[in-house]
């Protein structure tokens, strides 16, 4: 895995400096979650292959991809030319691939063929995930993402919870993620004539339409900036006081980058942050059960307890 750990961060090396140009080491190494020294390796290994350069001459700042020596499209399938991108991203054994076939073929295809050039798309790309929950769900990340890599719009049939019932929506697709076991859409509604996340399962028809949107500047991390979730209301300062031993795996994990956590002489600790999706913070919070006491904002804390009050019906209700 440490092999399948370097092509995964160099992949991710190129892909940044393609996207956003110029980059100093330190900026590529907090993209990538890795030292400035490594990064340096990083570039020492794909100078040493074929066809890739990378420009880090002596009095320029950083690092810069030289423009022609990126791999691009070269007579790839809809559904291989997907798998590369997708396998670009999360190319890592356990993620159970569910384009492994595909794969393989457009890998033999690059073998056979060495003087290629490989087109980034244009927008999104497949994060790391469990495979579609079905076929249906499978095809309709398939026909969204060749859509976002030819920039069309699409028409879809999307059941909303909140108001049980399916609708049609024409949406500009830009991002194809997946979070807690499920796959997602990031993408501008015509209707709403804003930025949202689609839940694919939840989709009940892709078509692809003729005509192209043009392009807005949309930045994923920016889109989630915040979010404790993919719910995206209204930001909320939470202060929570949790107790051994559920402080020592909080302690452990980065929730949100604003979080701040106070050590306490008891090994409990008090949690603090600004943070925005409310259900799914209520959802964290009720995860912890008794290890976990919100002292901020009064709000939450007394739907908290309107919760713990309805539990108590609940149960006591069948003594």
């Amino acid at each position: 895995m440490i092999f399948i750990s370097k092509v995964y961060n160099c992949i991710k090396l190129l892909e940044n400096l393609k996207y956003y140009g110029r980059l100093s080491g330190k900026e590529l190494a907090g993209l990538l979650g890795v030292s400035d020294r490594y990064v340096k390796d990083l570039v020492k290994e794909i100078d040493s292959g074929d066809g890739i350069y990378i420009d880090h001459q002596r009095g320029k700042r950083g690092y810069e991809l030289v423009s022609g020596s990126f791999l691009c499209e070269f007579g790839l399938d809809s559904k291989e030319l997907m798998a590369l991108e997708a396998g670009k991203v999360f190319l890592k054994e356990e993620n159970g691939f569910y384009l492994e076939n595909e794969y393989a073929l457009a890998v033999e295809k690059i073998k056979q063929k060495k003087d290629v050039n490989f087109q980034k798309p244009k927008l999104g790309y497949l994060s790391q995930s469990k495979n579609p929950n079905s076929i249906e769900e499978k095809e309709n990340i398939i026909t969204i993402q060749n859509a976002i890599k030819n920039t069309k719009k699409i028409e879809i049939k999307y059941f909303s919870v909140n108001k049980n019932k399916t609708s049609k929506r024409i949406v500009h697709p830009y991002f194809v993620y997946s979070y807690a076991g499920f796959w997602y859409l990031a993408a501008f509604c015509e209707n709403n004539n804003e930025f949202r996340d689609f839940k694919i399962i939840r989709v009940k028809g892709v078509q692809v339409l003729e005509e192209n949107y043009s392009v807005r500047e949309f930045n994923y991390n920016k889109f989630i900036k915040g979010c404790f979730g993919i719910v995206k209301d209204e930001p909320i300062n939470v202060k929570l006081k949790i107790k051994m031993p559920k402080s020592i795996y909080v302690k452990e994990s980065v929730f949100i980058d604003n979080q701040e956590i106070e050590e306490l002489e008891s090994g409990d600790i008090i949690y603090s942050a600004t943070m925005k999706g409310k259900p799914e913070i209520m959802s964290w919070i009720r995860s912890m059960g008794s290890d976990v006491e919100v002292l901020e904002p009064i709000e939450l804390r007394d739907e908290i307890i309107k919760e713990v009050e309805n539990l108590e019906k609940i149960y006591l209700g069948h003594k």
